[in-house]
């Protein structure tokens, strides 16, 4: 797994955490909106990813397999305990 990978895997939870703490709770009547507003949040990100990519050689690296898995298995189990806390 590369680390820009990571970064854009950790940038959809961050996301997901502002949609739903923020985002949903305040356009609870107009779901639609919120989508919207979700997605450009998301599509902003993965066109400024795009843009970045091959530019910078950190983002390039490539993380050993068996830490990105546990990286991957600990943010899983980490996001939604913290929204859940925050709710």
């Amino acid at each position: 797994m590369r680390v820009s990978t990571l970064l854009s895997f950790l940038f959809f939870l961050i996301s997901m955490g502002i949609y739903l703490l923020v985002i949903d709770p305040m356009l609870e009547s107009n779901r639609w909106a919120a989508f919207v507003i979700f997605l450009l949040i998301f599509l902003s990100y993965s066109s400024l990813d795009k843009m970045l990519q091959g530019r910078f050689e950190f983002l390039d690296k490539r993380i050993d397999t068996q830490t990105s898995v546990w990286i991957v298995f600990g943010l899983l189990i980490f996001a939604p305990l913290l929204i859940g806390a925050l709710e």
